[in-house]
């Protein structure tokens, strides 16, 4: 049992790293897509035949944060490793201070290594940095603490798999943790995980007449906003949000045995 317990306690730790790592790449995708935004010109769009360039944008954001996983992988896992594996060999120190050191040098040597380009081995160094704040310490999870914050992080990690996950996944998960009470976690999680699909529909309603797929993703961002509502308005009248904290639970399990 201490084994199994242990086992999914890892398992926890490192699905939530990885949740972790979407949000941050979401963020800076998103980043990159207004930089983009910011420096073409009307001419440019015109010569490239782009109508929709914020729809583009968009999606091109999401793109990116799949194909970052697949060519930097390797960097990505090391980093995640370095993480789970010093920053409890270095206990006198900050554990943040060590995270962020032990997290960013590989992601920005794997970005040196693979691009050769000093703005994008920086711009993937403000991940590696982001990441690194963004992980639960080891033997926690992002629902460990502070459940506004793990919300948001799990929100944007839906957000971040627009396209492969169906955003159904996200308000079942809302709808679920709502149930289990945990009221303001699922507001952070459902405006967050709406996030995208909603900047999808924004760009969508300067057209004429919406794509039947655009008002599919109006209700799914209604079904996310009336969720991320009801979590608000009952947190508001009774405050029910308690930290997962499992190592409280394996204390009280031991202290049982004892």
């Amino acid at each position: 049992m201490d084994t199994d317990r242990k086992w999914g306690r890892e398992l926890k730790w490192w699905v939530s790293s990885f949740a972790a790592l979407l949000a941050s790449l979401l963020i800076f995708s998103l980043i990159k897509a207004v930089l983009s935004l910011a420096t073409i010109s009307v001419s440019d769009l015109a010569i490239a035949g782009i109508t929709d360039p914020y729809g583009g944008a968009i999606g091109d954001a999401v793109v990116w944060s799949y194909s970052a996983l697949l060519v930097y992988w390797a960097f990505l896992f090391a980093a995640a490793l370095s993480f789970r594996l010093l920053v409890p060999t270095f206990a006198g120190v900050e554990p943040r201070k060590v995270a962020v050191i032990v997290t960013t040098l590989p992601v920005a040597l794997g970005a040196q290594l693979v691009g050769q380009d000093l703005p994008n081995t920086i711009f993937f160094a403000g991940v590696g940095v982001l990441w690194a704040l963004a992980m639960p310490l080891p033997k926690k999870t992002l629902l460990s603490d502070d459940p506004i914050l793990g919300g948001a992080i799990i929100g944007l990690a839906f957000g971040a798999l627009a396209g492969l996950v169906l955003t159904e996944f996200a308000i079942a998960w809302c709808a679920v943790r709502l149930l289990r009470g945990k009221t303001i976690e699922v507001t952070a999680a459902a405006i967050c995980a709406a996030l995208i699909p909603a900047l999808f529909t924004v760009t969508q309603l300067p057209h004429a007449s919406l794509s039947a797929n655009a008002v599919y993703v109006m209700g799914e961002v209604l079904i996310l906003g009336c969720l991320a509502l009801i979590g608000f308005v009952r947190w508001m009248v009774v405050v029910d949000d308690d930290p997962e904290d499992e190592s409280e639970d394996d204390e009280a399990v031991e202290a049982a045995r004892s």
